[in-house]
């Protein structure tokens, strides 16, 4: 029995139509990722990096760094946010697949993710890619819990 099938009652395998809802959602978490990391990428190359705020830290408290110093710091340290910018769009892009092939787990994940995010722009600063990566996971989130996303992830269970 493949993946977009269910059993019912009378034993026979019945293919199933993933409802528009779950594609809407995917698509909604798909475009949360890409904006979310296009907006870290346009604050490495604009000045508003993680880097650069580490390079003002280390400058204001007057420590003994050389320049060189404190560029390798800022340097290490945009590096390593982007590294895990990366790492974090490839685990929601994978939990994005795993939504829209019905785990229900990945539909609460998702859910909590798109949560911190609008915690991030409401109580931090964020930019207007920020707001709109945001808005794309609560789309989803919310698309994800409707009738006929309910009725698919119950479909699906029951199939397994």
């Amino acid at each position: 029995m493949s993946s977009n099938q269910i059993k019912p009652e009378s034993g026979k395998a019945v293919p199933f139509v993933r409802p528009t809802t779950i594609t809407i959602a995917f698509w909604a978490f798909l475009a949360s990722t890409i904006l979310g990391l296009t907006n870290g990428v346009v604050a490495l190359f604009t000045g508003n990096s993680s880097g650069d705020a580490v390079r003002t830290v280390v400058v204001e408290n007057g420590t003994d760094l050389s320049q060189q110093q404190v560029d390798q710091v800022s340097t290490v340290t945009n590096a390593g946010a982007l590294v895990f910018s990366v790492i974090m769009s490839l685990l929601y892009i994978l939990f994005a697949a795993k939504l829209r092939s019905g785990r229900n787990w990945a539909r609460v994940l998702l859910t909590v993710v798109a949560g911190l995010q609008l915690l991030a722009i409401t109580f931090g600063q964020s930019t207007i890619l920020g707001y709109f990566s945001a808005m794309s996971a609560v789309v989803g989130a919310v698309s994800s819990f409707v009738n006929p996303s309910n009725d698919y992830f119950r479909a699906v269970k029951a199939a397994r």
